[in-house]
């Protein structure tokens, strides 16, 4: 049995660690501290066993029940996360009933093997992502002019168009909020997409600082086209959010921020770039990463855990609802304009 304790030290120990062991992104402070602006608790757990483990979890409450997050999956070894863990993290919370969500962002097979034949942890009915990304390699990529080798036609084309039209790229740590939510509601207005808003880009500015990396497309009058926003821990990068404008998809802009994106990334040196999620009911999202030279990789994904069976399914139907397209129009309204 693994001994738990309280993580007691600083944020820089543990994002150190973080980077150390490989981990994602998801589980550093700055991740957390960006979920507590939205009403999320933390808890930073470590044991002392000697496959040892370090695992962030944030948390809410209702009533009488407690549920739990472990985004990105544990630091370590993912063994660890046993009845002793889930017995010492319902203890310190006084959680009776709970709902515990892992979704493990790591690529290792033994993760996947643990989890699937674990009697306390089973695959969701419905889960937020699909288990797989489009992931880029770029630890080969030495030269700009070979960075799209493997592109499609499709996007080669329209990076030459996007070059006809003398588009201003503006690249910071601090952009305007109010220009890329201009983009973000544009585009919710052709996609129907769950898109960041106002609020999200004023909390990522504050919380994930420096690390968060921007491209802004402009056109000659100043008028905001699109964006991409990626995060960045040591050599790796993590794609977070990105909108073109319905003007903007006239211009291609979006070819040409990604374009600037990867160019900051080869300049930084950095040797993974994971694109995001690639999930079936997203054909032009999927299309457009893929059509990158980015390749379709599967990682362990979601996984859960509670003591009371019914729980489960009430939360995956919750989830189902929540990621319908219906419930994404009501709320992005209903956070816009009330």
């Amino acid at each position: 049995m693994s001994k738990w304790n309280i993580f007691n030290g600083t944020d820089d120990e543990w994002d150190h660690n973080m980077i150390l062991q490989n981990a994602h992104y998801r589980q550093s402070t700055i991740w957390s501290n960006l979920k507590n602006k939205k009403n999320w608790e933390i808890i930073r757990l470590v044991n002392d066993r000697k496959n040892k483990t370090s695992v962030q979890v944030i948390y809410k409450r209702y009533y009488f029940i407690t549920f739990f997050f472990i985004a990105g999956g544990a630091i370590g070894s993912i063994e660890n996360l046993n009845k002793s863990f889930i017995k010492f993290l319902t203890s310190y919370t006084e959680s009776k009933i709970h709902y515990i969500r892992l979704d493990d962002g790591s690529y290792e097979e033994k993760n996947l093997e643990y989890l699937e034949n674990s009697t306390l942890w089973n695959r969701p009915i419905f889960r937020m992502n699909e288990s797989k990304c489009a992931f880029y390699n770029l630890s080969h990529i030495v030269n700009k002019k070979t960075i799209f080798a493997e592109a499609s036609g499709d996007f080669k084309s329209s990076l030459k168009n996007c070059d006809k039209k003398n588009l201003k790229y503006v690249y910071t740590h601090t952009p305007s909020s109010e220009d890329l939510s201009e983009i973000s509601i544009s585009m919710y207005r052709k996609k129907k997409l769950k898109m960041m808003e106002f609020d999200d880009f004023e909390n990522f500015k504050q919380t994930l600082g420096n690390n968060m990396h921007y491209v802004v497309a402009y056109d000659q009058d100043n008028n905001p086209l699109a964006y991409r926003a990626v995060l960045i821990f040591n050599d790796k990068a993590w794609d977070i959010a990105a909108a073109t404008s319905l003007k903007g998809r006239k211009t291609f802009a979006g070819f040409g921020v990604f374009r600037e994106i990867m160019y900051i990334l080869i300049n930084r040196s950095i040797k993974e770039f994971n694109l995001g999620a690639l999930t079936s009911k997203s054909g032009g999202v999927n299309s457009f990463k893929i059509g990158t030279g980015a390749k379709e990789r599967f990682y362990v994904g979601e996984f859960e855990n509670s003591n009371l069976l019914f729980l489960k399914s009430i939360v995956n139907l919750l989830i189902s609802i929540s990621l319908s397209k219906s419930f994404i129009t009501f709320n992005f309204l209903r956070r816009l304009y009330f």
